[in-house]
């Protein structure tokens, strides 16, 4: 079974392709204090009997030819993401997954920003850490806390060198016997490189959890009793300050991102009864409003997005999709 999707953005000023799908869930900050633009990617939500699925998205970038592959598996869940430049390998991620969430991640130096530790979540749940070095490829295992009853039961994450020689980063719950406040370090071999403190109401609920890096820098999430969450990160070097909002179902709302001397950029993202992106509002020294309009299969998924701004077609995404036993004829919506 295939899905393929192709993107043409001859309107893009920025040499950024579209973001990864999966692992973005909104515009890059830098992409915004630079005074680029680029649009966020489609969901990827399949409903129906599918039983596997390959995307492919091919962009152009300064003149050369880049392509992104991303391999599910027939769950729909990702499994690896590729990319080529004029036909070379560029990077390459592969994913596994437990009973609970992410297990493993594989992954090349180009995969993460060096000394920097990532979060990543899956329905509000922490889902691990990754600190790259230049020019290390990682293999990430994920150690799950078999007794937890929480529903993000990580213990620990333990990234080694491809070939499984050296200890990259283990991550070591400091107070385990405190149900309300845990503290994890993240380490270089014996250098620490950042922190991530979770804070929980009594009845085991997050409030705030923390990420702290040893350059400063920090991610803050609260958790309000809604369901809603609100980021707030700042990067040192930069100065750059971002908040992020999501509504209780997980959708981005907002994104606010402010430098010293510069103007503050936002975003403000509306979705239809389908959690489907149908306008994206920017602000500040950027500003676009832009409309997404779908063709819908009959089957819950979409086979075509339609971005306009100002009536004019800034971006047309296709997918095509094959069902089991099923040839579904396409409706616009």
């Amino acid at each position: 079974m295939l899905l393929t999707r192709s993107i043409r953005m001859p309107f893009a000023r920025s040499s950024q392709a579209v973001a990864l799908a999966v692992l973005a869930t909104s515009l890059s900050a830098s992409l915004l204090c630079a005074q680029e633009f680029s649009l966020p990617a489609p969901d990827l939500n399949l409903r129906g009997r599918v039983a596997a699925i390959n995307l492919t998205i091919e962009s152009q970038d300064a003149g050369a030819s880049r392509a992104e592959r991303l391999e599910f598996q027939n769950d729909g869940k990702l499994s690896a993401v590729k990319v080529t430049r004029s036909g070379a390998p560029v990077s390459s991620v592969r994913y596994e997954y437990s009973r609970y969430a992410l297990a493993k991640r594989q992954l090349n130096a180009e995969a993460f920003t060096p000394k920097k530790a990532i979060l990543f979540h899956e329905n509000g749940a922490f889902q691990g850490v990754a600190i790259s070095e230049n020019g290390a490829n990682m293999v990430c295992d994920r150690v799950f806390d078999s007794m937890s009853a929480s529903p993000d039961p990580v213990s620990r994450d333990i990234c080694l060198t491809a070939n499984g020689n050296q200890d990259l980063n283990e991550i070591t719950k400091l107070d385990p016997d405190d149900s309300n406040v845990s503290v994890t370090r993240l380490s270089f071999g014996d250098q620490l490189r950042a922190s991530w403190w979770i804070q929980r109401d009594k009845k085991g609920r997050v409030l705030i959890d923390h990420l702290a890096y040893t350059d400063l820098s920090f991610d803050r999430r609260f958790h309000h009793r809604d369901g809603s969450v609100e980021e707030r990160s700042f990067r040192s070097g930069s100065n750059q300050y971002t908040v992020r909002t999501w509504d209780p179902a997980g959708k981005l709302l907002r994104v606010v991102t402010s430098l010293p001397n510069h103007p503050a950029e936002e975003q403000r993202f509306s979705y239809d009864s389908n959690g489907r992106l149908t306008h994206l509002a920017t602000a500040g020294s950027v500003r676009h409003e832009i409309d997404f309009a779908y063709v819908d299969d009959g089957q819950g998924n979409w086979t075509e997005r339609r971005a306009t701004e100002n009536g004019a077609q800034v971006e047309v995404v296709t997918r095509n999709i094959e069902y089991r036993g099923n040839s579904p004829s396409g409706n616009k919506h």
